[in-house]
């Protein structure tokens, strides 16, 4: 009713009452900015705090110390919840999809997630690759060398041309590279999936602090929560 029921009042209203009908407009759309403003404002200011606490913070030290034991300082203080599992047994795997991009700049994306405290022991690539493309299973040797012992895994899909009712593009070649993870994982338990581009550059800390996340989420939440990173350009 709200939705709907407003315009057509107003549209019914506006040609026995003009002038109230715009100063109604006028005051609704006064209040709908200011309120948005406002929210912006508030929850933009708690936001850069809390990046601002998390980029002070050593990337290693959110998995090695307990969180319970952290001195409690403004870099720390957000740390102090109530861990349910050791963060350090989180595994990640990171989808790389791509078509057609230079070695190099997803070697920036890789380059930049085997710098985590946790890339060896924690951290597996799969590089989701169009098989129309030329030259993607030398990409995926290349790459594969050139990232030797930084993951505890890397593997490669390759995502087929002309499947039925699966036009080309990002969103089908990530799903094909989903499945093909299934396949190969043999425990999803205290896995998280990371979903990235290409040209992605993962900050500093950003697994460790995925990590610390899902330990101490409500368990009955673990798997069925989201976790969206600030995006920067």
């Amino acid at each position: 009713i709200m939705v709907f029921g407003t315009p057509v009042l107003m549209m019914c209203l506006a040609r026995p009452f003009p002038q109230e009908v715009l100063a109604a407009l006028t005051l609704l759309t006064s209040a709908f900015v200011y309120s948005n403003t406002l929210y912006m404002f508030i929850f933009a200011g708690l936001g850069l705090k809390r990046m601002l606490a998390q980029a002070k913070l050593d990337p290693a030290s959110i998995c090695e110390a307990n969180a319970l034991d952290l001195p409690v300082t403004p870099s720390s203080k957000y740390l102090q919840q109530r861990q349910t599992m050791d963060p350090k047994a989180v595994k990640h795997w990171v989808i790389l999809p791509q078509y057609k991009e230079d070695i190099e700049t997803v070697a920036m994306a890789m380059r930049s997630a085997a710098g985590s405290s946790m890339a060896k022991s924690n951290i597996s690539i799969l590089l989701a690759m169009e098989e129309r493309e030329i030259g993607a299973e030398d990409k995926v040797k290349q790459l594969t060398e050139l990232f030797k012992d930084q993951f505890e895994d890397i593997q490669a899909n390759y995502h087929p041309k002309d499947l039925p009712n699966d036009p080309p593009g990002k969103a089908s070649n990530v799903s094909h590279a989903f499945r093909y993870l299934i396949s190969k994982v043999d425990s999803y338990e205290n896995t998280i999936l990371t979903v990235a581009d290409a040209d992605s550059e993962f900050g500093q800390g950003y697994f460790e602090t995925l990590s610390w996340n899902f330990a101490e989420c409500d368990p009955t939440e673990r798997y069925t929560k989201i976790w969206q990173s600030p995006v920067f350009h």
